[in-house]
């Protein structure tokens, strides 16, 4: 169907040159120039009619020239020949310098499929008579369209509509341990291979180095079983790195006051870090029959790259430690990214070998502490991790503790309560010996809220009031378990 047959629908012909670069290779690229709708009586031109019309093979075209625009050209009165064509021009007896039409024995190297042209005409349409439409920039605006982001479709399948109902973490939990495993005999050999590897990590630390295990599976019953058997009699530390309540100055505490017996104030981690390894190196020299003389300790970490130590603060003091040639480090690092915590200086303190002990053990333990979609929310998840903050704490700590939970208790639910008063806490607190000063209570209360224990805020009175981030429930349970041991 030839283009002249519709001159009555389009004002113009749609115009397309072809124009080649060179980068590398000879790449054609079409360029489309703007096509005029003329008025249509009918409502518009339609996919069909332009797919009839529009040029369905490569136009090879000498590269337009700024002088092309300024050449006078002749009206266009007659039809072209079988090999020009010419191409029209807005404007008044202008027109272009006719180009050559290959022969339809020439490949095609472009084409117009008829749902392109269908999505143009609507484009047209929309323009109107007279308008005028930016083919590429049209088929631009159709790219972002398709590509753009927008909100995916939703379901309505949620975890209410299960039809088991969500179990406790204690029911989860047995129901893990009592499910059968795969492989198991496999896995018990593998892990019976990775015993023999004990003597070779001792021989290893006494040379100066420190061991990091690394691996597919849980690394906790490893590690244990090189504890029981390698350091049962050792002096040794260790330190659950998957417990969100954990901080590097409890491992430094517990290292100075309980293993070394000293006891002072430090500036920060780093020159408390220091200190521990000054005393360790006091200690060479030996003391006299019956003081308390600690030479050698054994730092076994579970997950060093846990939550709690990722950060520089807390790495940093630990390689400290671990660069002290009286203190062994065994350490385990289970997330893919762990290496990244350690810059260049703090890795050649901690002087690692590297070990691959995969276990494919699952990681019961070290998940505990995790919010699980498909576990029923319960205060048993609060309560344990309570319970491994106070044991780490003194028993004044746990004393002031358990002092605020009273009050809380007492006194929460009555009507416009805003917590405990920071002046009332420290008087009933000096009453039981607990607290010397003001600034003690602070420095415990500083403990409980970065464990998120306690909430400190200032009332419309400016009165300071602590409040237990706490539900009420789970501290009932922990005083109850508090009076039995009692």
């Amino acid at each position: 169907m030839s283009a002249a047959k519709h001159s009555g629908l389009l004002a113009h012909d749609v115009a397309c040159t072809v124009a080649e670069e060179e980068v590398g290779a000879k790449i054609p690229r079409i360029q489309l120039a703007s096509v005029r709708v003329a008025d249509e009586p009918n409502g518009g031109i339609t996919g069909r009619q332009l797919y009839a019309i529009a040029p369905r093979r490569s136009i090879k075209a000498r590269p337009a020239t700024e002088n092309d625009s300024q050449r006078p050209q002749a009206p266009s009165s007659t039809r072209p020949t079988s090999t020009q064509k010419e191409v029209p021009q807005e404007g008044k007896g202008k027109r272009r310098r006719p180009v050559e039409e290959p022969d339809d024995s020439e490949e095609s190297d472009y084409q117009l499929s008829e749902d392109d042209a269908d999505c143009v005409a609507k484009q047209l349409n929309r323009a109107g008579g007279g308008g005028e439409v930016d083919i590429a920039e049209f088929m631009l605006e159709d790219y972002f369209s398709a590509h753009g982001g927008g909100a995916g479709p939703t379901s309505d399948h949620t975890l209410a509509r299960l039809a088991c109902p969500q179990m406790d973490a204690a029911a989860v939990r047995s129901a893990l341990q009592a499910a059968p495993q795969a492989f198991h005999e496999d896995f018990r050999t593998l892990y019976e291979e990775h015993l023999n590897l004990f003597s070779y990590w001792l021989f290893q630390m006494s040379a100066g180095f420190n061991i990091l295990l690394y691996g597919l599976g849980s690394k906790r019953e490893l590690i244990e079983g090189f504890r029981s058997k390698k350091l049962a009699g050792s002096t040794h530390l260790v330190v659950n790195g998957y417990f969100p309540g954990l901080t590097v100055k409890q491992v430094l505490h517990t290292l100075s006051c309980d293993l070394l017996g000293q006891v002072g104030t430090f500036k920060n981690h780093s020159e408390h870090a220091k200190s521990i390894c000054r005393v360790l190196e006091e200690n060479q020299d030996g003391e006299e029959e019956g003081d308390r003389c600690v030479k050698e300790v054994f730092l076994i970490v579970h997950n060093i790259d846990g939550p709690s130590l990722r950060s520089e603060k807390a790495q940093t003091p630990l390689s400290i430690l671990a660069q002290s040639p009286h203190i062994r480090v065994v350490a385990s690092i289970d997330h893919i990214n762990a290496s990244l915590i350690w810059d260049q200086g703090r890795l050649s303190r901690f002087n690692w070998l590297w070990h691959d002990v995969t276990t494919y053990e699952p990681y019961m333990e070290e998940t505990s502490y995790e919010n699980s979609l498909m576990v029923k929310q319960s205060g048993t998840l609060a309560l344990s991790g309570l319970r491994h903050v106070l044991q780490s704490l003194t028993p004044n700590a746990q004393g002031i503790f358990k002092l605020i939970v009273g009050h809380h208790l007492e006194c929460g639910s009555q009507t416009g309560y805003q917590g405990f008063p920071f002046h009332d806490c420290y008087l009933q607190c000096r009453e039981r010996f607990l607290v010397n000063s003001e600034l003690t209570l602070r420095t415990q209360l500083t403990e409980f809220c970065d464990h998120k224990l306690v909430r400190c805020r200032h009332g419309n009175d400016g009165v300071e009031y602590l409040l237990v981030a706490v539900d009420s429930s789970t501290l009932v349970e922990f005083l109850e378990e508090e009076e039995k041991k009692g």
